[in-house]
């Protein structure tokens, strides 16, 4: 994945890029935005973005100005997100922190509106055969990993904080469905499992030895980033407020009934009742969803830009003051206090 879209992002000043405009119309001459989001096969997001479509937010907040969304998953994440935008096909997506600081450090002409979404996304398993049964334990095992993700930079910090380097122990490039595969048939002794992804493994005696949602907020959880093609989102800063109004109104839903909200959750995704439970209930349903840009998210970009550097992904850092653009986000806050 992170070869294809390094690939892709190169293409960027050969190619040069065109202002991102929505184009599309519908029969009643609405100009369709298109709003990404990376899909394991679904067509659910999952935050905010999927309760302001499913409750038609979106669309109340867009019409009057013309517009009309579209919610889009990408089962090619990261890499086929960036290249949509670039194609002119995409004005807007949220996906992990990671994905927009690599594009935006690889040249991707994108302005980060929002932070949508923070929450713990991994978990690490270990076989029943394995004999790990903490962090400590991985000095000399095999363990599968998704290089270039966000996944690797999981591994990487429970490593890093267990004091084993990654020459301590064997990492099997592999997704999060092949490592699972590998884990039951005992071929690695450990892999990454998505948060509630661990119903098979547990089912064959293996366990969770790790996981996020029992860890260090601020180290362990993934942000996700909300960002705009920039010249989309300067020639039409109406239709972004628009977008990020509709969210908090989604906010606003979903802490009005969070029982509604993991009901919807697991009938919309398809997922099972257990995952919900273990990935989705939480009593911290705002700071999952702090639709805000602090300090304190621009540092964890700057750690996660500082793994990214380390493991040679890009080649120079960001410059924030010009990848953020809080101006619409502090429009609506306002208008929330009022």
């Amino acid at each position: 994945m992170i070869k294809k879209l390094l690939i892709l992002l190169s293409l960027i000043f050969a190619a040069g890029c065109s202002s991102n405009a929505a184009g599309e119309k519908t029969a009643e001459g609405l100009e369709i935005i298109k709003i990404g989001y990376p899909s394991s096969g679904g067509n659910w997001q999952g935050g905010t973005l999927a309760v302001a479509d499913h409750y038609g937010y979106l669309n109340e907040e867009l019409e009057p100005l013309g517009y009309k969304a579209e919610v889009v998953g990408y089962l090619g994440a990261a890499p086929e997100i960036q290249e949509s935008i670039l194609a002119g096909d995409l004005q807007y997506t949220t996906y992990a922190a990671m994905a927009a600081v690599l594009g935006k450090a690889n040249g991707m002409n994108t302005t980060l509106i929002n932070i949508d979404g923070k929450r713990p996304a991994w978990e690490l398993a270990a076989s029943k055969n394995s004999g790990i049964e903490k962090a400590g334990d991985l000095r000399g095992k095999t363990i599968a990993y998704q290089r270039g993700t966000a996944v690797q930079e999981y591994i990487f910090k429970i490593l890093e904080d267990a004091g084993i380097s990654s020459e301590e122990v064997e990492l099997v490039n592999m997704n999060v469905p092949e490592g699972i595969s590998a884990l039951i048939t005992n071929a690695v002794d450990a892999c990454v499992v998505s948060m509630g992804q661990d119903e098979a493994i547990l089912k064959e005696g293996g366990k969770i030895i790790h996981s996020s949602s029992e860890e260090d907020k601020n180290r362990y959880w993934d942000l996700f980033a909300f960002v705009g093609e920039s010249d989309f989102v300067k020639e039409h800063p109406e239709v972004t407020e628009a977008v990020i109004r509709a969210e908090f109104r989604a906010r606003d839903k979903i802490m009005e009934n969070p029982e509604a909200f993991y009901e919807l959750y697991e009938e919309a995704s398809g997922f099972s009742k257990h995952y919900v439970d273990k990935a989705v209930r939480t009593e911290e349903l705002k700071e999952r969803y702090p639709l805000n840009i602090t300090e304190e998210n621009i540092e964890q970009m700057k750690e996660i830009e500082q793994f990214l550097l380390k493991s040679d992904f890009i080649q120079r850092t960001v410059d924030y003051d010009d990848f953020i653009d809080s101006r619409y986000l502090n429009k609506i806050k306002e208008e929330q206090k009022e």
